[in-house]
């Protein structure tokens, strides 16, 4: 029944795919036998102090970095018109929108097209309010 040419086929088929099988499950077999000590969770900054004036350091250092690049006392003009320039075109996007959108959501406002449309029009409506909320933040810089 079995020739040997069949007895070499599945031979080689057997294996390629215990190959396959180890290949495809190693990397999990080493994270398992790793070290638990070497795995960190948690709160840590980059030299692994957790306590929290450490942390708070950190904090403070990244925010000054970022200050730093933006420049807000240099550039708060172009700052300002950024956002009231992005603020109109939301608006302007959203109402073309919602005019864009009105026979969708009239005909069938359960239908998933009027739910999906619906969304689009509230995250353009929650982008306007977080611009304006920018503002009061640009003001404190």
């Amino acid at each position: 029944m079995f020739s040997l040419f069949n007895l070499v086929t599945y031979t080689i088929l057997g294996y390629v795919l215990l190959y396959v099988i180890v290949l495809t499950y190693m990397p999990s077999y080493v994270y398992l036998l790793t070290p638990w000590k070497e795995r960190k969770e948690g709160l840590e900054n980059q030299s692994g102090d957790t306590t929290p004036a450490a942390l708070a350091l950190t904090i403070r250092t990244n925010a000054d970095m970022v200050a730093d690049a933006l420049l807000v006392s240099k550039y708060r003009p172009n700052y300002e018109s950024i956002l009231v320039d992005l603020e109109s075109a939301i608006e302007n996007g959203m109402i073309k929108h919602i005019s864009d959108s009105a026979q969708v959501i009239s005909d069938n406002p359960s239908s998933i097209a009027s739910i999906r449309r619906m969304e689009e029009i509230n995250t353009m409506y929650n982008c306007i309010e977080n611009i304006n909320n920018a503002m009061p933040i640009l003001d404190k810089t």
